[in-house]
């Protein structure tokens, strides 16, 4: 089962227990993280959802009460009202239609507008890469990120060679003390760049000294093994 980030399809303790229970997979799909789900994202979802939200209100008018298979069959509906024209525009939007699609430089001229919208806004929000990291890393004490790592690094260790670290039994959630459950997908990321530029456990770029890191009062030694 693929689910998108908002809170309220992944904080439901009972279904996710009853998902563990039956041995289903959770994939769940980052904002904008898909090239190949984006075509989807541009006029077929707002037309899947404008034809949702009248279909229910219809449903709800008539029944009252909405059970899951009523919003089963409203989806279902609401699926098959979507014009073709909708996919056909959604697909030539990020160049994935088969019949209009140009070569990727072509592309990147094409959309070159964005391009430098998307760069400004990182060179104006951003001065490393420490600053590009989620709120809820830059928030932590070094400490806390040093904790962070060495649990997650527990996790790996204990795991088994065909096992995924991250489940119940592998003490996922002794991150919990310090990283709120919403969090535990973009600490995973944050792991991932402290292994590959360990000057962000503790606030700067991986291309500063090893005085400037002596400089926030910590030594570099400790560091070394992340």
């Amino acid at each position: 089962m693929t689910l998108d980030g908002f809170s309220s399809h992944l904080n439901v303790p009972s279904a996710m227990e009853a998902f563990h229970r039956h041995k289903i997979f959770i994939v769940k799909e980052e904002g904008d993280a898909s090239d190949t789900n984006q075509p989807y994202d541009q006029s077929v979802a707002k037309s899947d959802k404008a034809n949702i939200r009248h279909l229910l209100d219809s449903t709800r008018t008539k029944l009252g009460n909405v059970t899951q298979w009523d919003l089963i069959a409203v989806c279902i509906i609401a699926l098959k009202k979507v014009k073709k024209e909708s996919w056909i525009q959604s697909f030539r939007k990020v160049n994935l239609h088969p019949d209009f699609r140009v070569s990727f430089h072509e592309w990147l001229q094409k959309i070159q507008e964005k391009i430098e919208t998307g760069e400004r806004f990182f060179k104006e929000r951003a001065n490393s890469l420490f600053d590009a990291l989620p709120a809820v890393w830059r928030n932590m004490t070094t400490v806390q990120r040093q904790e962070c790592i060495q649990i997650i690094d527990t996790m790996k260790a204990d795991a088994g060679v065909s096992e995924s670290i991250w489940n119940c039994k592998n003490n996922v959630r002794k991150l919990l003390k310090h990283v709120p459950m919403d969090d535990i997908p973009k600490i995973r990321a944050c792991y991932m760049v402290a292994k590959e530029s360990p000057g962000v456990i503790v606030g700067l770029d991986s291309t500063v000294n090893d005085d400037a890191l002596r400089e926030r009062g910590t030594q570099v030694d400790c560091f070394k093994e992340f």
